[in-house]
């Protein structure tokens, strides 16, 4: 009787090289895109949690119904609080002060000012250089939902204030219905811009990337992320 050898299965040398250079070609023009979206997905997501907080800054001033409104302060480059004015204490007269040392906060001032921290890496951009993302041109209309036109980014405020009714002012000593924020345990830096055109904006810089996002409030009260 004969017998037949059966070829063993298996991969020839070439074979595995060919397929190798396909693998290689092919991360060689997928990675550094990918590399590349998950850069700027670290400063985009910034920017969204940013929006979130300022809406819910928002959402606070028209719920508790309250006659300062709500303030959004930046103290670093990094930090920004969240905080309702009015004086909850008996006699509840006056305005409560924002602390920004969270080590010397009472329980009352803790209940009223919310400190939020930017994420690792990511600040609070300085000039319109490292915020080249804003749009110049007005959005068509009919489309409120997309980011307005800033042109350039030029901070010079450290606040803006959201009313009981959800519209966004520009604080002012003169403006006792908007009056700037009175404050202690540190001092506000101006790293939000308010236009002539109603808009507060505070805009993300990723520096490892040199990446920009940008998160506005219109005089309506409306935010928006891009």
């Amino acid at each position: 009787m004969s017998q037949t050898r059966s070829r063993e299965g298996g991969f020839t040398l070439i074979e595995v090289l060919v397929v190798l250079g396909i693998i290689g070609v092919m991360s060689a023009v997928s990675i550094p895109r990918i590399l590349d979206y998950v850069r700027q997905s670290r400063v985009r997501a910034a920017a969204q949690e940013l929006s979130t907080q300022v809406n819910a800054a928002r959402m606070k001033a028209i719920t508790k119904n309250a006659n300062f409104g709500v303030l959004v302060v930046t103290q670093d480059a990094t930090r920004y609080w969240i905080h309702i004015e009015d004086d909850v204490t008996p006699p509840k007269s006056g305005r409560q002060l924002l602390n920004m040392n969270s080590a010397t906060q009472t329980a009352e001032e803790k209940a009223q000012s919310v400190g939020g921290q930017l994420p690792p890496g990511i600040t609070f951009a300085t000039s319109s250089a490292q915020c080249p993302t804003l749009p110049s041109t007005a959005p068509p209309p009919g489309t409120p939902a997309l980011f307005p036109a800033i042109v350039s980014f030029a901070p010079n405020a450290s606040s803006f204030r959201f009313s009981y009714l959800g519209a966004r002012c520009k604080p002012d000593s003169a403006d006792t219905t908007c009056p700037l924020p009175t404050t202690n345990g540190g001092t506000p830096t101006n790293l939000i811009m308010n236009d002539a055109s109603g808009n507060s904006t505070l805009c993300l810089w990723d520096a490892r990337v040199t990446r920009s996002r940008a998160v506005t409030v219109s005089s309506g009260g409306r935010v928006a992320a891009q």
